[in-house]
């Protein structure tokens, strides 16, 4: 079964609010299931359309001109001073016409402006920096996906590629000397670099860009809400993103149902019905080897119990900030949730109800007697890193669901720094059309699985799978590497809405990621995206060092009984004032509330 039965369906995918309906609009498609389903879905679906009319009216199209764009900037040949090497992109033009074009979700057309035909009436160059293939070796120009953009499009790319222990480097050489490429692409380049960069004017701002030549970009951001994840402190956008399907910030608490069966109880929503949990989990034998060996709950130096906080009030894992009922960023450390955490996990701690060294113990020794079925809950991205395969495989773990609607902190999904033009680039809108197709459901299935047929395929059920008997190896990640463009660093596109609902309950990662979105689905919104300037940062990053070491230090001795929590609390909360606790979310809370204005 084929995802789309044309050969570019440019304006397909993303418009349609696929991201939104997983699981009936993969069924509908030749060979689906449920006919009655299908047709109910369909008329969703137009529904849909109908509502966005007018948005994607807006939309200022890639219209029906074959002129050939210039190409951007630098195209020698070259090795790099630092080391990093330069590829060559494959040529080719493809079969049929490959059509950037205006035409909207119902069939329509409206363009107003004249925009770019692909694949190029003549080839077109330009120039990359990216990060290298960290794995098999495969290198970016001779991946398969960017093969097929190429035939595509008829752009080909002069690639210098760095490993990625060296990436940081050698892109801040790049950028520091002035000899840098048209692209930054698949770069690793954080927030506070992408800013930075852009207000010295080397990355061009690219709103502009971004709503006239690329309408599955646009639609995924309106459709979202989500300009101000992509936008500097300045107003101005300088990198497109990678948009995945929203999830959770906080590491994932596992629980384990079949305990929870033994001792016939329900999954835990309070404090109060935790603690039942965990002494019922130490008194009533769940593991059934007759041994008093159960730890309720585990942690470790690495997973220590902070994190168990989420589950009262949203932590923010970069700022440790939270939006609290009232609409206001507080700091999560230094309020009165923090201080019932304290109380419960000392409870926790004096009970034996938690492992008695969590603040010594290294993630090895929790994987070491993970597999012994010793645990009843316990923090990590999947089952199997800390109970293995067998159990993981064989037993039912699920993701605590959030205690309230104020829980626990989740991600947009949206990461920046997939790729950013420089101002060598001679005509960035060329760039921007050529990665607008990885934003839309058949781009965005090219970048995260390759193509049908010889990467993955569907199966007779609906799902898909990694072709492993065929020529690009028997290894999923020889697969992945010859075939894919999203790895080590983020690349611009849209995860496919269909991607995450392979079925795993193996406990790998595609099952950790599965459970939590299913959590973000009931959790608290993602935290605000707040860009401070780069004074600011600096001086909130002087504050939160101080008040993060401080809070870790308190909760360590307070759990452990070294500190009484009654008799030290209100001194503690004076200490965090006199270090800044208040003025550091009031950095955050300002800046917030002038952008709900």
């Amino acid at each position: 079964m084929r995802l789309f039965t044309s050969r570019v369906a440019w304006q397909r995918g993303a418009m349609h609010g696929d991201m939104y309906f997983r699981k009936e609009t993969w069924n509908v498609r030749e060979g689906g299931q449920d006919g009655e389903k299908r047709e109910k879905v369909v008329k969703r679906i137009g529904g849909i359309r109908m509502k966005r009319k007018k948005w994607m009216a807006l939309f200022m199209a890639l219209v029906l001109t074959a002129t050939a764009l210039a190409g951007c900037g630098k195209e020698d040949d070259k090795t790099g001073d630092d080391g990093s090497t330069v590829q060559e992109g494959s040529s080719g033009q493809a079969e049929g016409t490959g059509q950037v074009d205006g035409s909207t979700a119902d069939g329509s057309t409206g363009q107003e402006d004249a925009g770019i035909t692909f694949p190029l009436a003549e080839p077109v160059t330009m120039s990359m920096f990216a990060v290298s293939a960290t794995t098999t070796g495969t290198e970016l120009p001779d991946n398969v996906a960017f093969q097929k953009m190429a035939e595509l499009t008829n752009i080909n790319w002069k690639v210098t590629s760095s490993s990625a222990g060296d990436i940081q480097e050698q892109r801040g050489t790049l950028l520091n000397t002035g000899d840098y490429p048209d692209v930054l692409y698949k770069s690793g380049i954080g927030s506070d670099d992408i800013a930075k960069y852009g207000m010295q004017g080397i990355f061009l701002p690219l709103e502009d860009l971004i709503r006239q030549h690329m309408p599955h970009l646009t639609a995924v951001l309106d459709e979202r809400n989500a300009w101000n994840e992509i936008t500097s402190a300045d107003g101005h956008i300088y990198s497109l993103p990678f948009i995945d399907q929203p999830g959770l910030q906080n590491i994932l608490m596992w629980i384990n149902v079949r305990w929870l069966d033994k001792v016939e109880m329900e999954e835990p929503d309070s404090w109060e019905s935790l603690y039942e949990v965990l002494k019922a989990f130490k008194e009533k034998d769940p593991n059934g080897n007759g041994k008093a060996d159960e730890i309720p709950y585990v942690a470790n130096t690495a997973l220590l119990p902070f994190y168990l906080f989420g589950y009262d009030l949203p932590v923010d894992m970069n700022s440790f900030c939270a939006v609290n009922d009232e609409d206001q960023i507080v700091y999560s450390m230094a309020n009165d949730d923090w201080y019932d955490y304290l109380y419960w996990m000392h409870k926790f701690y004096e009970e034996g109800l938690m492992n008695d060294d969590a603040f010594q113990a290294t993630p090895d020794k929790q994987y070491a007697t993970g597999p012994d079925d010793i645990y009843g809950l316990f923090l990590g991205w999947s089952p199997s890193e800390t109970v293995g395969a067998d159990l993981a495989e064989g037993y039912d773990y699920k993701v605590m669901d959030p205690w309230g609607s104020n829980s626990l902190s989740t991600t947009s999904g949206i990461t920046e720094g997939g790729l950013c033009i420089t101002d060598v680039c001679e005509n960035p809108a060329l760039v921007c059309a050529w990665a607008d197709y990885f934003y839309s459901e058949e781009g965005g299935t090219l970048m995260q699985l390759g193509i049908e047929g010889e990467s993955f395929r569907w199966r007779e059920d609906g799902l898909w799978e990694w072709i492993l008997d065929g020529d690009a190896g028997s290894e999923e990640m020889e697969v992945r590497d010859a075939y894919i463009l999203q790895g080590y660093a983020h690349c611009p596109g849209l995860v496919p809405s269909f991607y995450a609902e392979k079925k795993y309950r193996e406990g790998n990662s595609v099952s950790g990621g599965l459970e939590g979105t299913r959590v973000a689905q009931l959790a608290a919104k993602p935290f605000p995206r707040i860009q401070l300037t780069e004074e600011e940062q600096a001086e909130a990053g002087t504050i939160t060092a101080d008040l993060f070491n401080y809070a870790w230090q308190y909760q360590a001795e307070v759990i452990t009984g070294i500190q009484d929590l009654d008799s030290t609390w209100e001194d503690y909360l004076a200490r965090m004032e006199e270090m800044g606790s208040t003025k550091y979310a009031e950095m955050y809370n300002s800046k917030y509330q002038e952008m709900k204005k």
